[in-house]
């Protein structure tokens, strides 16, 4: 597929919406739309000692509240860091003790043209903890990776950034990473026995 034609049809100070001429491996043209995220955004996996921070936020366009990891636009000039201390601290009031890029994510490659940033927190003091009434935020909620875990069968956490976040933070672990050696040794130990 080739891009050979770029209209933009709505811009706002966080978005520009275009419409995409397409040409196809077929010869055939199309039109796709895409967005830009103007300054880019940022999830942040906010931990406190071993539970996971999540808030209960209002989602009008999906019909009611979702539990999220904290996350918003990046400000000009911002690094990913920067943004996930700030946004913590507007989100819930808390400060940061250690803060650490671990990965991006392209929430869907197949309209926004942008990466997400998604970043480690450790906050201060779980006493802090209060929730910003400006954004819709109902409570904040102190989770340990099994009950993430359990929240997500159960379909209760289903924010694509929340997702995608947790599965960076838990790819990078060492919890995870422990227990996929430990597979793989056990798995190893099997073949060998089959030999």
């Amino acid at each position: 597929m080739k891009i050979y034609a770029k209209n933009k049809i709505f811009s706002n100070p966080y978005y520009d919406v275009f419409v995409n001429g397409i040409e196809f491996a077929n010869g055939q043209n199309g039109t796709y739309l895409s967005l830009h995220n103007k300054l880019g955004g940022v999830v942040a996996v906010a931990k406190h000692r071993d539970k996971y921070i999540l808030i209960e936020i209002e989602r009008p366009f999906v019909g009611g509240r979702r539990l999220e990891f904290i996350r918003g636009f990046k400000k000009p000039g911002e690094t990913p860091e920067q943004a996930a201390v700030r946004e913590v601290k507007e989100e819930i009031n808390c400060d940061v003790k250690m803060v650490e890029l671990i990965g991006c994510v392209e929430p869907d490659s197949g309209i926004i043209e942008n990466t997400i940033d998604i970043v480690e927190v450790e906050i201060e003091n779980a006493a802090q903890v209060s929730p910003s009434n400006f954004e819709g935020i109902r409570r904040v909620i102190f989770l340990t990776e099994n009950e993430v875990i359990q929240r997500i069968r159960a379909n209760e956490i289903k924010d694509g950034y929340t997702l995608s976040g947790f599965a960076i933070h838990s790819a990078n672990s060492s919890t995870f990473l422990r227990e996929c050696e430990r597979n793989a040794k056990s798995t190893e130990s099997a073949f060998t026995k089959h030999e």
